[in-house]
């Protein structure tokens, strides 16, 4: 996934998690991110997938109203509804595998 990946600290949030910020999308309409679990010598040893919470941050563009309602969807075809919290927050649960 590149340079631009991030894997959180050993025994810690995110440890196993992947993200390239050069897949990011940040637009009124839409916010998309690729994601996957790492692989390698101290990558994930699970059989996975793994179900995570995605709580997009920083946003620029994209802006969630307090509980209004929006679809998702994943690129290996998982799709539903969430409500966004009383803090405009989206913490919509996916299935994450090593290939995204």
């Amino acid at each position: 996934m590149g340079n631009n990946t991030y894997d959180g600290i050993r025994r810690g949030f995110n440890r196993f998690l992947r993200w390239n910020s050069t897949t990011i999308k940040d637009t009124p309409e839409e916010y998309s991110i690729e994601i996957k679990l790492s692989s390698g010598g101290d990558g994930y040893k699970g059989k996975g997938p793994e179900t995570v919470d995605v709580t997009p941050r920083r946003l620029q563009k994209f802006e969630a109203k307090p509980s209004a309602k929006y679809s998702w969807k994943s690129s290996s075809g998982q799709s539903g509804e969430i409500a966004a919290d009383e803090d405009g927050i989206l913490r919509p649960g996916v299935k994450v595998g090593r290939n995204g």
